[in-house]
């Protein structure tokens, strides 16, 4: 039986796919964007999450044994299409989890946020999975209801299911919104292109990032490994690092960066940001992080100028 992937073609699932056939696993992708190439043990189905009839197919053609869910529209994309991103990112995975009901109920982890956290001041200390949620944006606000449908039908029909709040997930093929802006200052800095810092947090904000090939291990682990005891967990790495920190080892593990600017930013725009607690999952699920931020700027350097490993990372094409 294969595993299912939603947003196969996006930022973290072209990873999960990767890692399930590492794994010997058999994948169904599933994007609405059809990925760089169709990897060996993977089934490709471009379609629209946001369909209930789309879900009955899908599960009732491929059987999985688990579903990993990572289709929906970004914050960016959220914030300017909200209605759109109630239809894909709220409607879709209840369809998901009423479409599993009806069938044969395979194993479901979803992709969830820090985003359902609320503004820091509301937290007397770090956030931990029971701080209280209570979104700001309506990406986060989509991610709550998706945490409170899963609740739902584990209350109502015993449907376990797990759900993932990754902190702070970066790596490269996504260029966009705030961790883009990171992203994007990797891949200039390694390949000796101007780097500009677009401040987006407040000085005192930290955070916990994940490289991609690690979050995919996460949410693999979850699909597939020893079943975890808990609904929710948070996910990030075990480093703490301000923005500042993380601009400053972008630029000393790349020395041959091009010029160096960070824009000025009006206070206003900054986002203030609460730490989380990463602890539980890395307690269940037995697993760590691989990559620090500064291996992952070594990995980035060879995903970008070494054609052999970045074959190797995507596929041939």
């Amino acid at each position: 039986m294969p595993v299912l992937v939603t947003g196969a073609a996006g930022l973290i699932g072209r990873f999960v796919v990767r890692e399930l056939i590492l794994r010997g696993e058999r994948v169904v992708s599933v994007d609405v964007t059809p990925p760089a190439t169709v990897r060996d043990s993977e089934t490709f189905e471009r379609a629209d999450i946001g369909d209930a009839l789309t879900w009955m197919r899908l599960l009732r053609a491929h059987e999985p044994k688990a579903v990993i869910h990572l289709g929906a529209m970004i914050t960016h994309n959220s914030h300017h299409n909200p209605i759109e991103a109630l239809r894909v990112n709220v409607m879709g995975t209840g369809f998901l989890f009423e479409a599993a009901r009806l069938t044969h109920q395979p194993r479901l982890v979803y992709a969830s946020s820090v985003g359902v956290y609320g503004p820091p001041e509301l937290y007397p200390e770090v956030v931990t999975e029971d701080s209280p949620v209570m979104p700001g944006m309506i990406y986060g606000a989509t991610k709550a209801m998706n945490e409170a449908t899963a609740a739902h039908y584990l209350r109502a029909y015993g449907m376990r299911s797990v759900g993932l709040r990754p902190t702070f997930a970066y790596g490269p093929g996504r260029y966009v919104g705030a961790l883009g802006q990171i992203n994007l200052a990797m891949r200039n800095a390694v390949t000796g292109r101007p780097v500009h810092w677009h401040q987006v947090w407040t000085d005192d904000c930290v955070h916990n990032p994940l490289h991609v090939t690690d979050i995919a291990k996460f949410f693999v682990q979850a699909a597939i490994g020893p079943e975890l005891p808990r609904q929710i967990y948070n996910v990030g790495g075990t480093e703490t690092l301000s923005e500042a920190e993380i601009y400053d080892i972008i630029l000393r593990e790349a020395p041959g960066h091009g010029p160096f600017e960070k824009a000025a930013v009006p206070v206003e725009y900054l986002v203030a940001y609460k730490q989380a607690d990463c602890s539980r999952f890395l307690d269940d699920s037995g697993i760590v992080p691989e990559l620090s931020f500064a291996d992952a700027m070594h990995w980035t350097r060879r995903y970008y100028t070494d054609p052999a490993f970045r074959t190797e990372i995507d596929g041939n094409r």
